[in-house]
């Protein structure tokens, strides 16, 4: 029996210490623009839009090329997380399901995007 518990000391060790620890945040990282073109593509880069976010309401502002990067606290694969952009008098929102991969890059437009509008839901 005594040897026993050193060997479950030894098997808890290594399966505690295999693992790895997953994160807690996921990091978001984008622009948002005025408007999209359909043939020249982004157009007119917002400086100074808030992006905030549902889940843990982290707030960041875009710098002057109109990108931003924000932390986000990680979301199950079958969750979603609301990105919300403010800037003077419009909004626009962008839903992306779970925050699973490391890194996500999106755009934001305030006139719509690329697969239709991006205006918010109201709450």
């Amino acid at each position: 029996m005594r040897p026993l518990v050193p060997g479950l000391l030894i098997l808890w060790i290594l399966g505690t210490c295999g693992c790895r620890r997953e994160e807690r945040f996921r990091t978001i990282e984008g622009r948002v623009y005025a408007r999209l073109d359909t043939v020249r593509g982004p157009l007119d880069p917002v400086v100074g839009a808030k992006i905030s976010n549902n889940w843990d309401q982290t707030i960041t502002t875009t710098d002057s090329n109109g990108r931003f990067t924000i932390r986000v606290t990680r979301v199950a694969a079958d969750e979603f997380v609301v990105l919300r952009v403010d800037w003077g008098v419009k909004s626009a929102c962008q839903r992306l399901a779970g925050t699973s991969r490391d890194l996500y890059a999106v755009e934001i437009f305030l006139d719509g995007g690329r697969f239709g509008n991006q205006r918010c839901e109201s709450s």
